[in-house]
């Protein structure tokens, strides 16, 4: 039945079947056939290439994978293109495969990407083939990687200082998890038929953090549907979350990955210290947090919430009825940044939350706001704040360009006053680049 099954294939084949009519009549060379057909290598002969790298170890299972799958798989080793022993013309399908080229030691694949940009024969027959109508490739882990790099994705022509790429991981370490991604619609062949599927999919990587310079762009793939696979929540709905936000009852589920354990408490006024400990049972450690919060009255004198720094603001569903104080007016959430690093890379600008409360004296109070680092001032601005809204609360959202700011651990003071009354709260936070 297997022989069968390849006989048919072949058969439904216009290209294969004038191939093997015309090696019935006699011998004949591929570049014969070629000439014959009037057609490129790649169409004669379905040749995929497997291209590796040294330090590369995902070759083998993708070779066998494309076998199955009915290509002629070759090995393609860097050296043989190097050397001139092989090229990219006669292939139609090229595969850069997963590992760690040159151990990534000068960043996820920059190795890799550099002995094809500087070597002026191999890059351009690796532009020759991406040119060509007819071929497709195939970026996996370190390989996907490594075609972010060439700027192969998500379009070519784009500038380096704005080409989109693989960075650090927000986490800092190294993650191997089992995500669930929705499979969406756009130009990847390999996914065709598959639209609107959610799977789950083992995800293992260091630098796997997608960071566009320039955030218009990210829009503008999403825009013309050049995300075909993007991570979803429990409920099926595309998410950025991260760590995973759940109920503590799903820990052992989640095994070694992060669990933002969320509660929402009523209490009465007064200064509070929360205590949080987390066990991790199978090691036998154990580790402790503490907080001090104040929850302000509703009359009497000035106050303000707790100062939090934003790590995004996502829409909320049309119809939203809700009373959480980070829901604003039903329509924005917002979602604070818990002491994760801030990149000044992807971030040209820090953004302040907090709720101010303006008491019996009913006018809008004045702002300080004050950044520290190391205990020192590095800056210190006066600005008054907003008239309150129908509720009697101010609630406040600004933000203030990062470019002058350094890498380090930073402190955020901010203080409210007005006739003689004050009040004040500081968070903090750490950039990276």
């Amino acid at each position: 039945m297997e022989i069968l099954k390849k006989v048919f294939k072949t058969l439904s084949d216009p290209t294969r079947v004038r191939v093997l009519t015309l090696l019935e009549r006699e011998e004949l060379a591929v570049q014969e056939l070629m000439d014959v057909l009037g057609m490129a290598q790649s169409r004669v002969s379905r040749h995929l290439a497997i291209l590796r790298e040294e330090g590369s170890n995902g070759d083998r299972e993708m070779t066998s994978a494309f076998h199955t799958a009915g290509f002629e798989t070759w090995d393609v080793a860097m050296s043989d293109l190097a050397a001139g022993r092989v090229g990219l013309d006669g292939f139609r399908g090229l595969v850069a495969v997963g590992g760690f080229s040159y151990a990534d030691v000068m960043d996820a694949a920059k190795g890799w990407a550099g002995v094809i940009r500087f070597n002026e024969a191999i890059r351009d027959s690796f532009e020759r083939f991406r040119a060509r109508p007819d071929t497709f490739s195939l970026g996996v882990c370190n390989g996907c990687q490594l075609l972010a790099l060439l700027g192969w994705v998500p379009w070519s022509g784009i500038p380096d200082a704005v080409q989109p790429r693989f960075i650090h991981n927000a986490s800092g370490r190294f993650e191997s998890r089992f995500p669930s991604v929705r499979i969406q619609t756009s130009p990847a062949i390999m996914l065709r038929g598959m639209e609107g599927s959610t799977l789950g999919v083992w995800m293992a990587h260091g630098e796997g953090r997608a960071w566009f310079p320039d955030p218009a762009m990210l829009e503008e793939v999403e825009r013309r549907e050049l995300a075909p696979l993007r991570f979803v929540d429990d409920a099926g709905r595309v998410s950025e979350d991260y760590p995973f936000e759940g109920p503590i009852e799903r820990a052992e589920a989640l095994k070694l990955g992060n669990i933002v354990f969320k509660r929402r408490l009523t209490l009465p006024p007064g200064q509070y210290l929360l205590e949080v400990a987390g066990q991790d049972r199978t090691a036998g450690k154990t580790s402790v947090a503490r907080a001090r919060f104040d929850v302000p009255s509703s009359g009497g004198g000035l106050s303000m919430s707790s100062l939090a720094l934003i790590r995004r603001v996502d829409d909320l569903p049309p119809e939203t009825q809700s009373d959480d104080p980070l829901d604003l007016y039903n329509q924005k959430r917002i979602v604070p940044n818990l002491d994760a690093p801030i990149s000044l890379a992807t971030n040209p600008k820090l953004w302040l939350f907090f709720i101010a409360y303006p008491g019996d004296g009913g006018d809008a109070p004045e702002m300080t706001l004050e950044f520290l680092k190391g205990g020192k001032t590095i800056a210190k601005a006066k600005t008054p704040l907003p008239a309150p809204e129908p509720d009697g609360l101010i609630r406040y959202i600004g933000n203030f360009p990062t470019t002058k700011f350094s890498e380090g651990r930073y402190d955020v003071k901010v203080a409210l006053h007005r006739a003689g009354s004050q009040c004040e709260e500081e968070a903090s936070f750490t950039l990276v680049r």
